[in-house]
């Protein structure tokens, strides 16, 4: 304590030691003995700890090398610190977060840009291959309209045709499921056609709602304990269905090269699919 109060008492090393240290001198003088930056308040609550006044007195060695002096000294070193680490941590966290912002705006303009600048090829050979999208969800429901045959027997020549893809897929290993994730994610991928990609996603939602009414026929029949003409019946207006939605999609995009998002429920579902990786 007695070093630090001498060094504020000297002003050079070529110069007297002062005899005392008024309000106006200690802020300089702890400024180049401590690195400590003293602002009004803390002047006046060191002059306050020694029982001085800052306006009327000043400090003399014995005060300057006195507990209170240098307890009341430190606390305020101490806060001072604290207030500085305080500032650091909220600059830093400002910058990140501006950062983060910036980011996000960069994020945005990339997704505005890939939107933009989305691949519109509607071409025969778009709109062909989006047709054969269609052949998942025909060849899984091609089951349920077997009894259709009984019923209509000119649509022998449909189920003959689809007999072909279901019978190929049904020799692959999984060979449905594999073919529903390859589809899934090329509807994801932004560089396909957009025509493409939404006959591919909804010809993914098509084959998703197909295990809804097998389900609801399996909960039917142990329910009722059978039921099975009712279960067929039932099975063979989804698959009228599921052939009025197809016709309906192919026509709209083989003839028209437009997406086909008309149908309730399903196109709404394939618009939030394919849209979604775009903002």
């Amino acid at each position: 304590r007695g070093e630090l109060a001498r060094r504020l008492l000297s002003p050079g090393a070529d110069q007297a030691p002062l005899p005392s240290l008024g309000a106006a001198a200690l802020p300089g003088r702890l400024r180049e003995a401590c690195e400590f930056e003293a602002s009004e308040e803390a002047v006046k609550a060191l002059f306050e700890a020694c029982g001085r006044h800052p306006d009327s007195s000043e400090l003399t060695l014995d005060e300057l090398s006195s507990p209170a002096f240098h307890a009341k000294l430190d606390s305020l070193i101490s806060e001072d610190k604290a207030q500085r680490r305080l500032a650091e941590f909220e600059a830093r966290e400002k910058e990140r977060k501006e950062a983060a912002e910036q980011r996000g705006d960069d994020a945005a303009q990339v997704s505005s840009s890939v939107s933009f600048e989305e691949n519109d090829d509607r071409g025969a050979a778009t709109r062909l291959l989006a047709c054969l999208a269609y052949l998942l969800p025909l060849s899984d429901g091609f089951q349920f309209g077997v009894k259709l045959v009984e019923l209509v027997p000119a649509t022998l020549p449909l189920f003959v045709g689809l007999a072909v893809p279901a019978s190929l897929l049904n020799a692959i290993p999984f060979g449905s499921l594999i073919l529903f994730f390859i589809m899934t994610t090329s509807a994801n991928n932004l560089e396909l056609p957009r025509l493409l990609r939404f006959n591919l996603q909804q010809a993914v939602v098509l084959d998703v709602l197909l295990f809804i009414p097998q389900f609801l026929v399996q909960i039917v029949g142990f329910v009722t304990g059978g039921g099975i003409g009712v279960s067929q019946d039932f099975l063979v207006a989804v698959f009228i269905l599921l052939i009025a939605a197809c016709v309906y999609s192919i026509g709209r995009t083989l003839i028209f090269g437009e997406d086909p998002d008309g149908l309730p429920i399903v196109s709404d579902a394939t618009k939030r699919g394919i849209d979604r990786g775009r903002f």
